[in-house]
């Protein structure tokens, strides 16, 4: 176990968890009015009576992509995720999925259930952490017809012209969800490699001495989602494991087995 392993403190409260949960984030217009809860998730996942991953029928296709599951609403509080959540690791993506446009589903839902973050993250220090994105929902995007789902528009957009308010806005919010949350000085973890890092967002906005002061440290990662790593999950685990060595411990190379994979197939 790492030293910053060591130092993980676990301390959500009900009332904490379900405040994060319905406070909503930015102006209200652009974002829809839309909460942390409906933006973000934690990296914490619903066990069935093996201990395994659970696997339920999803209220809506948007949550069984292609390698993916569907392990049920953690909007409710239960008593053991004062056990299991914390805010001193926090992981962030570039874009929300879809095509921008409001979703209200399942509250902490977002991305929970790729294969590649449950097989990477599950049983450690890494699991119960808080997963957001840099850019989130935006009317402006809709305006202008850009997917949000596609990293690369969304990139090319905010460094048009437009760009500059929205990625002002963007990063507010996540100060303030740093804030909201309780993360007082987190390992932060970024899905992307530049050109496309969220990491380079942040830069535009905030300088190195506040990245340096705010965060315990960043670590960039490739995206769950890229192809084109080698070894598929297996090369994808031991990517992870090297850059978050200093920090968190990731088990590599773990052989999958056919029934396993047929799950998320």
């Amino acid at each position: 176990m790492t030293d910053f392993e060591k130092s993980i403190k676990r301390e959500m409260t009900r009332e904490k968890f379900e405040a994060i949960r319905d406070k909503v984030y930015g102006d209200g217009i652009n974002t829809f009015a839309h909460t942390y809860g409906e933006a973000s998730s934690w990296l914490f996942w619903n066990r069935d009576e093996k201990g395994e991953i659970a696997s339920e029928e999803p209220p809506d296709p948007v949550f069984t992509r292609r390698f993916g599951i569907y392990d049920g609403s953690i909007e409710n509080w239960k008593e053991h995720f004062s056990s299991k959540i914390t805010t001193d690791i926090v992981f962030l993506g570039l874009n929300a999925s879809g095509d921008g446009s409001p979703h209200f589903g399942p509250k902490f839902q977002m991305a929970r259930g790729h294969q590649f973050l449950i097989e990477t993250f599950k049983n450690t220090e890494a699991e119960g952490t808080y997963f957001t994105d840099i850019i989130k929902r935006d009317q402006r995007f809709l305006d202008h017809k850009i997917k949000l789902a596609k990293g690369t528009d969304v990139v090319g957009f905010i460094n048009s012209a437009h760009g500059p308010g929205i990625i002002k806005d963007h990063v507010k919010i996540f100060k303030d969800e740093l804030d909201c949350i309780g993360a007082k000085k987190p390992l932060l973890i970024v899905f992307g490699i530049p050109p496309n890092s969220p990491l380079g967002i942040l830069k535009k906005v905030v300088n190195d001495k506040f990245l340096d002061d705010r965060f315990y440290k960043i670590v960039e990662i490739y995206h769950y989602t890229y192809t084109f790593i080698k070894g598929g999950l297996a090369g994808y685990k031991d990517h992870v494991s090297e850059k978050l060595a200093p920090f968190i411990t990731i088990p590599r190379r773990r052989i999958i087995t056919v029934e396993e994979m047929e799950k998320y197939i």
